[in-house]
Formats: C-alpha cells, structure tokens, sequence
C-alpha cells in the first residue's frame, strides 16, 4: 500500500533493515552491521563493587539500636551532655542547603 502525503510516497512493506547495535565495556553504543554475534554487557569491578556495597547499605538497619541505647542510658544516667552549638550548626546548615 502506498501513501501519497503532499508528494511524499511510504511502502508500508518497506524493507529496510536496521543495523544491530553493540554495547562495549564503556557502555557506549557502536554500529556493527557486520556482526552476527549476540549482544553483550559487561559490568566492571566497580560496578559489582557499588552494587554489594548498595545491598549491604539496603540490609543494613535504618536505626543504630546499640547507639539508641548508649544515648537512653547516659539521659537515665544524667551524663547526657547537650551540645546547643553544635545543634545550632547543624541546622544552619540545613538551611542553607535548602
């Protein structure tokens, strides 16, 4: 079928091929039309390395239970020292970030 668009004509049979692409290491993409291999990733060491530290960081617990506990017993204790310097610091910071 053929459709004619201001002059413009399309075969919908067309038969026009497009060339297979390839990933090398650098994750850059590279025409191989002469190529009749399969295509392949490989992931580098950092790579593997930043995925087991991002899984050790998602098994990890949000809270620090043993530091929850030394600061509960140093306020029971009174030994808690409130450092409103520091705190001050800390949310000034904050507020310039944002």
């Amino acid at each position: 079928m053929q459709i004619d668009n201001n002059g413009v004509t399309s075969n919908t049979k067309s038969s026009t091929k497009q060339k297979p692409l390839e990933v090398n290491k650098d994750l850059t993409l590279k025409d191989d039309s002469t190529s009749n291999s399969k295509d392949s990733v490989e992931i580098s060491n950092e790579a593997q390395s930043l995925k087991l530290l991002e899984e050790k960081i998602i098994s990890s617990p949000d809270i620090d239970n043993t530091r929850v506990n030394d600061i509960r017993q140093s306020i029971a204790e009174g030994k808690y020292k409130i450092n409103a310097e520091s705190i001050a610091a800390g949310m000034m910071q904050i507020d310039i970030r944002t």
